[in-house]
């Protein structure tokens, strides 16, 4: 059993909550009980690693090896500060780079095969920019 007692930050408007330690709380507001719902999960028994050498290319295909469409893939380069995640559903790179560089870049959904990497718009954010080094994990 999982307990929450009020202190200066609580705003459900409760002396205190209980909630089976396997569930979330979820619809607290003041003066209203929230429910309990399961946790989700994320089961990702396939994963996969590898890395290599930017291209200047557009939509280049990267061979993952799990045989089934990726959940989530991550890029990242100790060439340049950077981290990439594709959404497998968009086709999306989302890039995250310390300091002010930071966007989306549209690049072929990911398959059973393979993923893929390389904007035009940028190709160092997009994962494929040329003279740097790749590492990747894959999650299937």
């Amino acid at each position: 059993m999982a307990i929450f007692k009020q202190g200066i930050l609580a705003r459900i408007g409760k002396d205190g909550l209980e909630w089976t330690d396997t569930k979330l709380l979820k619809g607290a507001g003041t003066g209203v009980d929230p429910t309990e719902i399961d946790v989700p999960t994320f089961d990702c028994t396939v994963e996969a690693e590898g890395s290599y050498a930017g291209g200047d290319t557009v939509n280049r295909a990267i061979a993952h090896g799990l045989g089934i469409v990726p959940r989530a893939v991550r890029l990242w380069s100790n060439d340049v500060t950077i981290d990439l995640f594709i959404n497998p559903g968009r086709g999306i790179i989302m890039c995250h780079q310390s300091g002010t560089e930071q966007g989306e870049y549209a690049v072929t959904a990911p398959d059973d095969t393979n993923f893929y990497v390389g904007n035009a718009t940028s190709y160092v954010l997009s994962g494929n920019g040329s003279g740097t080094t790749y590492r990747w994990l894959a999650w299937g």
